[in-house]
């Protein structure tokens, strides 16, 4: 789908990956939103007697953490910082306004935000909680992110058409350029996926397949700067 504000923009400017200024950023990755079993979302739709309106998005959330693992696995290998972001309040903490309002009052070391294994933080590696859909909003990534001087993020998680476009819209608004990994995504209906896609496709946000990706992050130890 053509988006017509993407008709009067500029070509969204190159984006450079390199060891020193890229940050993969794995956002809301936690059983809300990955476990169709047994997650708050998923215990939530069985009661309202809406599970149906969930299955597009169920049934691409397994494809989804497979290709983000693929991501992850190769930003630990090439050295990148990595930053793993939840909505959820921190231990002992109270919860945002937004969260209160949605009840998603979900603790960080709870069950409800639990990480399943392949995609579970790592010493040395960012874990952060955000008030709301953006990645932005949490005080901890945003100082990490200014600490470390990324310039450009390499993004994956989930939902697509709120988490991810937010975070791409909010990072955009600091400055910095980011790179989404499109099948490593998922809209929560397939309706929205087009949309949201014609919609992020501008200023400061690109959006390529986890192969493509995968293949840009492998150029970097020959050519030490990769623009996309």
């Amino acid at each position: 789908m053509r988006h017509p504000l993407s008709l009067l923009t500029r070509e969204v400017a190159p984006i450079a990956l390199d060891h020193m200024h890229t940050a993969l950023v794995l956002q809301d990755l936690h059983a809300p939103f990955t476990d169709a079993s047994d997650g708050v979302l998923a215990r939530e739709a069985r009661r309202r007697g809406v599970e149906r309106e969930f299955d597009e998005y169920w049934s691409a959330v397994p494809d989804v953490l497979a290709n983000t693992t693929r991501l992850l696995e190769a930003a630990r290998d090439l050295g990148l910082r990595v930053h793993h972001v939840r909505m959820a309040h921190a231990s002992g903490g109270e919860p945002s306004a937004f969260q209160r309002s949605m009840g998603w009052a979900w603790d960080i070391g709870s069950d409800d935000a639990h990480v399943g294994e392949r995609l579970m933080p790592r010493d040395g590696e960012g874990q952060h909680t955000k008030p709301g859909w953006g990645a932005w909003a949490s005080p901890e990534l945003r100082s990490a992110l200014q600490r470390e001087g990324i310039h450009s993020v390499v993004l994956c998680g989930l939902p697509f058409d709120f988490g991810i476009r937010h975070s791409c819209f909010e990072f955009a608004d600091a400055g910095l350029r980011t790179l989404v990994a499109n099948d490593a995504t998922a809209a929560l209906t397939a309706a929205a996926e087009a949309p949201t896609r014609g919609n992020l496709a501008h200023g400061a946000t690109k959006l390529r397949s986890t192969a493509e990706v995968l293949d840009l992050l492998e150029r970097v130890p020959r050519e030490g700067t990769v623009w996309v």
